[in-house]
């Protein structure tokens, strides 16, 4: 069979994989799964028995498992000597590599893929290399989900988030690298804590774990301060969610091997692989459960599409419940157990395991996974601030529940003994006001349900036309956000004001100010002005002021710089920079704060307000230098290209003044900034453009110095 002929053939296989059953699916992924785990122990299974047992999978089978060969063969080379870099012993095995990485050894596995340790080959540096296992390149959701937990978890840049390095796909393999985090998962603490109370309560002594950041053993002999350090991780974690929320990303699976803790005792956030963002909504309808039951929030098991940030509140509470009692909040053997207990059943309060634990600790704890959503923290933050009152020493805003209060929360979870109750004193009172009580309960949730409906079906659209847009599709893109917008505005009529339904509105214009831009500036500028004057709105009275608000100034600076009025511009960004500076010291503040200074700048120098547009790069570069060092090694290529951009427009700057020895320094910082830039994200074709922006501009104003001052400059650069 020749070439054509053979690939014609593998695409007909391919195509009778939609011809198999939902069962015959799962089949197949399961021994897709095991073939390849054979492979990776050195004993493949046979794959004519595999065929023949297997029979009524067709030449699907078959046709994979040939793509495993090749995919394995891919990745393990013959011959391929072993390097002294990898850390593999020299047992004749051959070094893995996949792209720009050179696989180590695995670290850990689970539903979203297998993680390796690797060497990132052209930065010469260690990472963890997260691949999507081959037979989940059956689903295609689960591919989606794959890349919104690498883009995700890319644009957060937090001292508690596991930050990401580059995503890509080699020869059909999906991955995507990050920072190596070295410890281990909360889980495995916990496992280790249960363990040795195990063995101290039969009086023998406790093992010891060496590679282990959590000194159990001195944790268990020092109540006190466990308890502190169950704090100061809860609060760590608290702060990295919030961090995440503030940019529109929910986890959703909040758990504790889903917790890092390195070295230093310091707690970092991984797997975004159920999150839900505001570019991938649509990824999960109302009514699918995703996540960790054990760990999910009672609406997440039902399934409602009212899932929110505090869905991740009440899952850190549930991990902090562990961490404390050790023992499981939700200890059901099945999914229909622990779908029973959150429905009825209370866990048991930390301090009835054990009393030592403190009562204020306690309080924060029971609040944060309350079953009852308006009863938790309103955010993450919130949270924080609570567990870092406590670590003072400062009384927790938490109190425990009034007894009216447990028993109004009984009656909700014990419906059908309230219902009954309820009954009899409607019958006693008469049937015509229980008829009257219905009727209305039933108009209510005829109301709710629809207002569910359209706010679900309000974030569809807004995702869809996100993907309509990148997909060139921009005048289906600009129909869908227009539709939602009259949705949304109908849903702010018919409930006040609302200040989620306000922020998801103030979204939904932003989209179409970015879907006009290259269209229609004055139309993309007046949706920017909308969404800035609705976030303006929902920010009064709330007790946190939203990065959010920040960022929109700079994007309206943006449009109207980009659209030739760099005073109105000016005014946005000088808007944008005092609103940052006033926030409360986080992350993702002071790298918005260095974009915005590096904007105003660029806009003032033009302007020619020389003085102060040097002032505001200055700033822009001494903030971003901040970041850097807080983040040495961990920089993302986002993160790096901005930086390069401040160099390049001080240079430019400096052009102006005649100080070209100088500009040439900048430009030459610029270089090396956009190099690692287009290094960390070899994709990105707008990386690849500033980079030769910033090479040209340095070589023609080197090429401008006389020979001496070009030489020392030169050696300067390099």
């Amino acid at each position: 069979m020749n070439d054509a002929s053979h690939s014609a053939a593998h695409s007909a296989d391919r195509s009778s994989l939609s011809q198999l059953t939902p069962q015959q699916q799962e089949r197949l992924s399961q021994l897709l799964d095991e073939y390849l785990q054979s492979l990776e122990d050195g004993q493949p299974l046979d794959h004519t028995e595999l065929i023949d047992e297997n029979s009524s999978l067709g030449r699907a089978l078959g046709v994979y498992l040939h793509d495993i060969d090749a995919l394995h063969a891919g990745l393990v080379p013959d011959g391929a000597a072993i390097e002294s870099a990898t850390g593999l012993s020299a047992d004749g095995a051959a070094t893995k590599q996949l792209g720009d990485f050179r696989l180590i050894r695995e670290i850990g596995r689970g539903g979203m893929g297998v993680v390796y340790e690797a060497q990132q080959i052209s930065l010469d540096r260690r990472v963890a290399l997260k691949i999507l296992p081959f037979a989940a390149l059956l689903d295609e959701k689960q591919i989606a989900r794959f890349r919104v937990e690498a883009r995700a978890a890319a644009q957060l840049q937090h001292s508690h988030i596991v930050p990401v390095y580059a995503i890509g796909c080699e020869r059909g393999v999906h991955y995507y690298a990050m920072q190596l985090i070295n410890g281990q998962p909360l889980d495995r603490a916990i496992d280790q804590l249960r363990r040795q109370r195990a063995e101290r309560r039969r009086g023998q002594a406790a093992p010891t774990d060496a590679d282990s950041p959590f000194d159990a053993s001195r944790s268990l002999r020092g109540e006190r301060d466990y308890f502190r350090l169950v704090a100061r991780l809860g609060a760590q974690a608290a702060e990295g969610l919030h961090c995440a929320h503030e940019y529109g990303v929910v986890h959703r699976d909040i758990k504790p091997s889903n917790l890092l803790l390195d070295e230093q005792g310091q707690v970092w956030i991984t797997d975004f692989g159920l999150a839900r963002c505001q570019f991938a909504k649509d990824l999960t309808r109302t009514g699918e459960v995703v996540g960790t039951m054990r760990y999910m929030s009672p609406e997440q098991v039902q399934g409602k599409a009212s899932v929110d940030h505090r869905a991740d509140v009440y899952s850190l509470g549930v991990t902090l419940y562990e961490l404390l009692t050790l023992r499981r909040a939700v200890r059901g053997a099945d999914a229909a157990e622990i779908v029973r207990q959150l429905d009825n059943g209370e866990p048991h309060r930390p301090r009835a395991c054990n009393a030592k634990i403190p009562a204020d600790l306690e309080n924060i704890v029971l609040k944060a996974m309350s079953k009852q959503r308006d009863k938790r923290y309103e955010s993450a933050d919130a949270l924080a601030a609570d567990l870092r009152r406590f670590l003072r020493g400062e009384p927790a805003l938490a109190r425990q529940p009034s007894r009216l209060a447990r028993l109004v929360h009984w009656t909700a979870a014990h419906r059908g003994h309230a219902i009954a109750a309820t009954l009899l004193l409607l019958f006693a009172v008469g049937l015509a006001a229980f008829t009257s009580h219905r009727v209305a309960r039933e108009q209510a949730a005829t109301a709710d349900a629809n207002f569910r409906f359209d706010r679900e079906t309000a974030a569809h659209q807004n995702s869809l036309a996100l993907l309509k847009y990148q997909s060139g599709e921009i005048d289906e893109a600009i129909r869908l956000l227009r539709d939602t917008i009259q949705r949304q505005q109908r849903l702010l009529r018919s409930h006040g004001d609302d200040a989620e339904i306000q922020g998801e509105l103030a979204t939904t214009w932003s989209h179409l100010s970015l879907t006009l831009a290259d269209r229609d500036g004055a139309a993309a500028i007046r949706a920017a002005e909308h969404s800035l004057e609705l976030l303006t709105v929902a920010s009064r009275g709330a007790g946190d002021r939203p990065l959010t608000l920040g960022v929109a100034n700079r994007k309206l600076g943006s449009l109207w710089s980009q659209h030739g009025d760099d005073h109105r511009a000016e005014s946005s960004y000088l808007a944008a920079v005092e609103f940052l500076r006033s926030l409360p010291s986080s992350d993702l503040a002071q790298f918005e704060l260095a974009v915005a200074l590096n904007n105003l700048g660029m806009v003032q120098r033009r302007l020619g307000a020389a003085d102060s547009a040097a002032s505001h790069l200055e700033a822009a570069l001494e903030t971003h230098q901040q970041f850097a060092d807080r983040f040495a090694g961990r920089l993302t290529a986002k993160h790096l290209s901005a930086r390069g951009a401040a160099h390049h427009n001080y240079a430019r700057l400096l052009l102006q003044r005649g100080e070209k020895t100088i500009a040439v320094q900048h430009f030459g910082w610029a270089v090396a900034q956009q190099q690692a830039a287009a290094l960390a994200n070899p994709a990105s074709q707008e990386y690849r453009m500033l980079l030769s922006a910033h090479e040209r501009y340095r070589r023609q104003t080197l090429a401008e110095l006389p020979a001496d001052q070009s030489k020392s400059s030169e050696v300067a650069v390099n």
